[in-house]
């Protein structure tokens, strides 16, 4: 088994036959005010409920990213789509019946 992290590849799909896993650092903080721009107004207000700046600034970077990923893999805009969340707020991609976990 290959544990080498690979760059990512050029064109993205989602698919129920396989799992995609992504590593991302958050420290020191990529593209954070690119990423907050994604969030839909229930995202931000979740992340401002969070006390800690540090806790604020991973969700703002998880869930961007993940907005990010998702909209390359639809070949549309990290905006232009919903994410649902479960009972214990797990995002759910709906338009593609796919959950989505983030660690």
């Amino acid at each position: 088994m290959n544990m080498a992290w690979n760059s990512t590849p050029g064109n993205l799909k989602l698919s129920p036959d396989y799992v995609d896993v992504w590593r991302v650092p958050l420290k020191p903080a990529p593209r954070i005010d690119e990423y907050r721009i994604f969030l839909t107004r229930q995202e931000q207000e979740r992340c401002r409920r969070y006390k800690s700046e540090q806790r604020r600034r991973e969700f703002i970077i998880c869930r961007g990213l993940l907005r990010l990923l998702i909209g390359r893999c639809l070949d549309i805009t990290p905006t232009s789509f919903e994410l649902d969340y479960t009972e214990h707020q797990k995002p759910y991609l709906p338009a593609a019946s796919l959950g989505v976990s983030v660690s």
